[in-house]
C-alpha cells in the first residue's frame, strides 16, 4: 500500500512540475538536490549547519520569490542568518550523541564558542535588518524582528547539553511560530 501511495505522490509531483515555469523548475530542482544530498553532506559537521540554514532558505524563500520575481537577497541572507541561530542549539544538544568524526561546530570549537557563532549570525542579522531592510522604515515590524533576535540569544545562552531533549523540541521550535503569529497580527493592524 505504501508503494502505491509513493508512486501516486511521485507521479503527482511529476505533473506538477511540468506545469511550472523554467525559472521555477530550476529552483526546485536545485533545493531537491541539496535535500537529497543532505544526507551525504551532513557527515561534514561543520558545514551542516549552514547547508540546512541555506536549504530551508531557498525552499521557503528563494522558490517562491522566484516565482512571485521578487527574489530579495538581503531578505534571503537574513533568512539563512535566523536560521542558523536557531540551528545552534540543536546543534549544541546532539554534540553529545553525534559522532566525534563528523566535527561538527561543538565538537570543533566547543560549545561557547559555537554560541558565539550563533550571537554573530544574530548580530548581523540585525545589522542587515537596521541599515539596509525596509523593515526598518515600518518601525513596529523592526521591533518584532529585533524582539526575536532577543528570545533567539536567550534561547542560545541558556542552551546546553544538560538540558532536557524538551528544551530544544519545545521552545526553540516555537520561536518561529511565535514570530509568524505577531507577523500575522502585525499586519492585521494595517
Amino acid at each position: 500500500m505504501l508503494l502505491w501511495i509513493t508512486f501516486l505522490a511521485l507521479l503527482l509531483c511529476l505533473l506538477f512540475y511540468i506545469k511550472l515555469t523554467y525559472a521555477e523548475q530550476k529552483g526546485l530542482f536545485v533545493g531537491g538536490i541539496l535535500v537529497v544530498a543532505y544526507p551525504y553532506l551532513r557527515k561534514i559537521g561543520w558545514l551542516k549547519l549552514v547547508i540546512v540554514s541555506f536549504v530551508v532558505s531557498l525552499v521557503t524563500l528563494g522558490i517562491p520569490f522566484f516565482i512571485a520575481n521578487r527574489f530579495d537577497l538581503l531578505l534571503f541572507i537574513q533568512r539563512v542568518l535566523i536560521l542558523f541561530a536557531l540551528l545552534v542549539p540543536f546543534e549544541i544538544l546532539d554534540s553529545a550523541s553525534d559522532n566525534k568524526k563528523m566535527q561538527t561546530l561543538p565538537q570543533r570549537f566547543g560549545i561557547e564558542k559555537t554560541k558565539i557563532f550563533g550571537y554573530l549570525a544574530i548580530l548581523l542579522f540585525i545589522f542587515l535588518e537596521f541599515n539596509f531592510s525596509m523593515n526598518a522604515k515600518n518601525g513596529l515590524l523592526f521591533s518584532v524582528n529585533l524582539f526575536i533576535s532577543f528570545i533567539t540569544v536567550l534561547i542560545i545562552f541558556f542552551t546546553s547539553t544538560k538540558r532536557s531533549r524538551y528544551y530544544t523540541l519545545f521552545w526553540v521550535e516555537s520561536i518561529p511560530i511565535f514570530w509568524c503569529v505577531l507577523l500575522l497580527l502585525i499586519k492585521k493592524n494595517f
